[in-house]
Order: structure tokens, then sequence, then C-alpha cells
């Protein structure tokens, strides 16, 4: 376990998927505050809800995430 930025997590996730989305017609856009605090947690286990919110998206859309 280590400190982490869930913003971070966000951000990486939206990394890996971005052409993903692209292909599937789904616009990104994300708005995260800054002065979230960090969390203990695994990074690869705190992808996976995030990921999950980017999959359930299959038609063309725009896709928010704000945390």
């Amino acid at each position: 376990m280590e400190r982490l930025g869930i913003n971070e997590v966000i951000r990486e996730v939206l990394a890996l998927t971005r052409n993903e989305l692209f292909r599937g017609g789904v616009a990104a856009q994300i708005e995260l505050a800054a002065d979230v605090p960090a969390v203990l947690g695994d990074r690869v286990q705190l992808r996976f809800p995030v990921v999950d919110v980017v999959q359930e998206r299959r038609e063309p859309q725009l896709l928010i995430l704000t945390c």
C-alpha cells in the first residue's frame, strides 16, 4: 500500500483508455478538485472503479468526471 492522489489515478485511467473512448465516439472531460487528500491504497485496485465508470459508456457521448 502507498499514499496516492486519487486525481492521479483518474488521470492514469483516462490516459490508458482515451483511445478506446475515442474509437467509441466518447469525449472525456475531467474536472478534479485540487485539494483532495491522499488515500492509502493499492494503485491497481484503485483503478478498477474508475475503469468501470469509463467502460460503462457504450454509446457516443461526453464522459464528465467531477471529483
